[in-house]
């Protein structure tokens, strides 16, 4: 059997920190992944990569992100849930140059903290539990509204599955607790 993008790098998917969106040498798209202590460099874009997951997991994109917007009335830039280890969150990298992606996406399961960042440029920094971290030019109070989000999509997708779906009341100050206890 042919093995698939993630094999190919002796990479480990449910790892997954953060999808970055650069440009590559010859000016194109590209992806940087951060994957555990990894980091690669791929010449394909974002949206190219995103796929490899979906693919991975058999995941229909296009439903996923109707029901997203159910949930949220978010049509673009929405939190991405793969699986209960995956689940990737938008964040503000870069400036765009022309008419191209300034989002890179986030595992919020393997975020350990969101802070401010005294630089003009980077307004924020997420931190990941492996110690390492990523600047972002979200604002802090943006990316905290994002986590919240994607919490409740957590639930939506995979904690609740077994109560309809429902977001509980518990539910909802847990994710408020876990959020700005950070």
């Amino acid at each position: 059997m042919k093995p698939n993008f993630f094999e190919k790098r002796s990479i480990k998917p449910q790892d997954t920190l953060c999808l970055i969106p650069i440009y590559g040498k010859n000016g194109g798209n590209a992806t940087k992944l951060k994957v555990g202590e990894i980091t690669i460099v791929v010449k394909n874009a974002l949206p190219t990569i995103l796929k490899q997951y979906y693919k991975l997991y058999s995941i229909n994109a296009d439903y996923i992100k109707e029901r997203v917007c159910q949930y949220t009335n978010q049509k673009s830039l929405s939190t991405i849930p793969i699986t209960p280890e995956i689940i990737l969150m938008p964040f503000k990298y870069r400036k765009p140059v022309s008419n191209d992606s300034v989002y890179g996406y986030v595992n919020i399961k393997q975020i350990q903290s969101i802070e401010s960042h005294e630089d003009p440029e980077f307004k924020s920094k997420i931190k990941f539990h492996n110690k390492s971290d990523i600047l972002s030019r979200q604002s802090l109070k943006s990316l905290n509204e994002n986590l919240i989000k994607a919490k409740m999509l957590e639930g939506c997708f995979f904690e609740q599955q077994q109560r309809d779906n429902k977001i509980t009341p518990r539910l909802l100050m847990e994710i408020f607790q876990e959020v700005y206890r950070s």
